[in-house]
């Protein structure tokens, strides 16, 4: 008896994983085409069952395809913070190191007053600190500007809520900002940016070295500048973005200049104020550039009288919604390896459950691994180290332990299992499987299972060691990926269950 048998290797329509497994630059399916002829001699083996066969020959198939995913998931910074929030973070890029603001004075276990630096392995303490809390760290120009409600940076008493570092030590801008009848912990710099060559700053205030200003001044170099009328009757200005020769405001306002339809954004040209295509029903708390337009986020569901739920972009001209959005706030947006991700407070986007944060590939939604618990503030992209950084009042990432601090890391999610030392046996393993690896360590060690349809199969912390059991014999056969993690190391392998 003859027969044609086909073995079809599925790659491009695996959905979207914890641990995002996303697959590129590869077919649809791989056809494999075999004559059969029963009784079947195979490998040294003799099979009398075409779907045994088909079973073995998918096999040898899977372990031919090589690196053809990439698998994205959490990893705590450290040990991150104490039980106080993370509002803010920034990287150089030219050190990776990355600097946290917040509200906390322990980082890594470490004294440090709402002000900390993460260099890859270990917090530190940034001088002395700051005397209140830091709400925006921003490098420019190879400067570090920090904002916020304090009054004082390493001891050095600062321009109220701004100073930039230059270096070597932390100085005043002018004589900083004010906010008629309010309590200093009321007055607050949420946004710094760089715009025809002046650094511009917003937040709640009503007067900057002297003058009326309300909500956003300008630094000409030697002092604070109002913008027209600025924008009085704010909440709060939340952030600034430069995108086609525009300053771009956004925050929780009724109107900029007086204008009409500039509720909660508008625009400036350095001279004058103007709509943004019409204002939105709600605030917005950050704006991003991604793929020549200008995204913005917050709690909004109508924006220049689009429906759109706390997410859209806008081309110069008009707003158009993302997908169905989000169900609840978008606080910051970051562009990372050709995609916009977007962080907050939702649970869903696109109708799919995402832990407050989720990813946009241009045509939908999609969730980053299992997500935060929490809050999502801030995120920053570390591209030279494939890294994405988050920051809020979360306290796991991925159902993992993450103070206020956590990090998408990516790898390859099909390689070979001996490739990096870390080790799968028996291949295929049938009831138990030992994993090892060659790494020393003495931070806590987790490991990671998930199958090849991104479902999360095992995630545990193990004792500091270089090898563990699992007895996997109630998993259903396929291809599996294992990930061992431990502080900045993280390694991984595959297997199959017969």
């Amino acid at each position: 008896m003859h027969s044609i048998g086909f073995v079809a290797v599925a790659i491009g329509q695996v959905p979207t994983c914890p641990y995002s497994l996303s697959f590129s630059a590869m077919p649809k399916s791989i056809i494999i085409p075999i004559e059969l002829s029963w009784p079947v001699h195979y490998a040294g083996k003799k099979f009398s069952n075409f779907m045994t066969i088909m079973k073995h020959i998918l096999y040898i198939a899977i372990t031919l395809i090589p690196q053809i995913a990439t698998c994205q998931y959490w990893i705590p910074v450290g040990t991150g913070t104490n039980a106080f929030i993370v509002n803010t973070i920034a990287l150089d890029s030219s050190s990776s190191n990355l600097f946290l603001g917040g509200n906390f004075f322990l980082a890594g276990g470490i004294p440090a007053q709402k002000i900390a630096v993460w260099d890859g392995m270990a917090y530190s303490a940034f001088g002395s600190g700051s005397d209140n809390s830091v709400k925006r760290l921003r490098i420019i120009d190879d400067t570090l500007y920090a904002g916020g409600e304090f009054t004082t940076m390493d001891t050095v008493t600062s321009s109220p809520c701004i100073a930039r570092y230059n270096g070597v030590n932390w100085e005043p801008m002018g004589k900083g900002f004010f906010k008629s009848g309010a309590h200093t912990s009321l007055t607050t710099v949420n946004s710094i940016a760089k715009y025809n060559n002046q650094i511009y700053a917003g937040g709640v205030f009503d007067q900057a070295d002297g003058l009326t200003c309300q909500f956003i001044a300008r630094w000409d170099g030697s002092s604070w500048k109002p913008l027209g009328s600025g924008i009085p009757g704010a909440n709060g200005i939340m952030d600034l973005e430069v995108f086609n020769g525009f300053l771009y405001v956004a925050g929780s306002f009724s109107a900029a200049g007086g204008l009409a339809s500039t509720a909660n954004i508008a625009k400036w040209d350095g001279s004058n104020w103007s709509s943004a295509g019409g204002g939105t029903n709600g605030s917005v708390f950050d704006l991003q550039v991604f793929n020549g337009e200008l995204y913005a986020g917050g709690g909004f569901t109508t924006i220049g009288g689009t429906s759109a739920n706390r997410t859209a972009k806008w081309n110069g001209f008009s707003w158009s919604a993302l997908g169905t959005g989000m169900n609840a706030d978008v606080n910051c947006l970051a562009v990372y390896e050709g995609e916009l991700y977007a962080g907050g407070i939702f649970t869903t986007a696109d109708g799919l459950t995402a832990g407050r944060v989720a990813k946009w590939d241009s045509t939908s939604w999609s969730p980053v691994g299992m997500g935060m618990n929490n809050l999502v503030i801030d995120l920053e992209p570390d591209e030279a180290n494939n890294l994405l950084y988050a920051c809020g009042s979360f306290t796991t990432a991925d159902g993992l332990p993450a103070s206020h601090v956590a990090a998408l890391s990516q790898v390859a999610a099909i390689e070979e299992s001996h490739a990096s030392g870390f080790l799968a046996y028996p291949q295929p393993a049938e009831e138990k499987l030992v994993l090892k690896w060659s790494f020393q360590t003495r931070d806590a060690i987790s490991c990671l299972i998930f199958d090849a349809a991104g479902r999360k199969i095992l995630s545990r912390i193990l004792p500091i060691s270089n090898f563990v059991e699992f007895d996997i014999q109630y998993f259903a056969p396929g291809l599996y990926l294992a990930i061992i993690q431990s502080g900045q190391t993280s390694e991984t392998v595959r297997f199959v269950k017969k």
